[in-house]
């Protein structure tokens, strides 16, 4: 049984996977394709349940992280209260080489499947602490980051990406400041 399973995976993976000049394209079903760019850093792994597509290899990822408050003046019932949102802006020339969801462009956006590991790596202790006391409301800095586990979904019609965090490859110059982030996504 175990061995009929791997040959349908297979075979379903094959089939969905196609080149189209020096890209290669990951069919899912209608109005969704992903779009592997030549020379990305990372493999097709698996293709899962509600458009998510998981990719083997680790890469070094460098952009601007935001983490902060989405909303310092919410009331307490709403769903933004008191939450610190971490996301992260990969620099314009990785994020040419990473898939993404063909009908929607490039990534512009993505999050961590260990976010605690990267803020206690990142971000300095004494700014957490701030950033929790709400004495500051936001940090933003640019780092260079060894990331692997990229996985690219849709989340309410919005194309969701998200990578694991290892370690630091350069260290973050940041800026501490009194704004709220900007909320991305749906």
């Amino acid at each position: 049984m175990h061995v009929y399973r791997f040959i349908v995976f297979l075979s379903l993976l094959v089939s969905s996977y196609s080149t189209a000049g020096d890209q290669a394209i990951i069919h899912i079903d209608n109005n969704v394709d992903y779009l592997v760019p030549e020379g990305s850093p990372v493999k097709l792994a698996s293709i899962g349940q509600y458009h998510l597509v998981s990719f083997e290899g680790q890469f070094i990822l460098t952009g601007t992280y935001h983490y902060g408050y989405l909303n310092a003046d919410a009331p307490e019932n709403e769903a933004t209260y008191n939450n610190l949102e971490l996301y992260f802006l990969p620099a314009q020339k990785i994020a040419n080489q990473l898939p993404h969801w063909k009908q929607r462009g490039k990534v512009h956006e993505m999050w961590f499947s260990n976010p605690d590991e990267f803020i206690n790596t990142v971000i300095p202790e004494k700014i957490v602490e701030q950033l929790k006391r709400k004495e500051k409301l936001s940090v933003t800095g640019k780092v260079s980051i060894l990331v692997n586990n990229y996985r690219v979904s849709i989340e309410c019609d919005y194309p969701a990406y998200s990578v694991h965090f290892v370690s630091v490859y350069k260290p973050s110059n940041f800026h501490v400041g009194n704004a709220t982030i900007q909320q991305y996504g749906c």
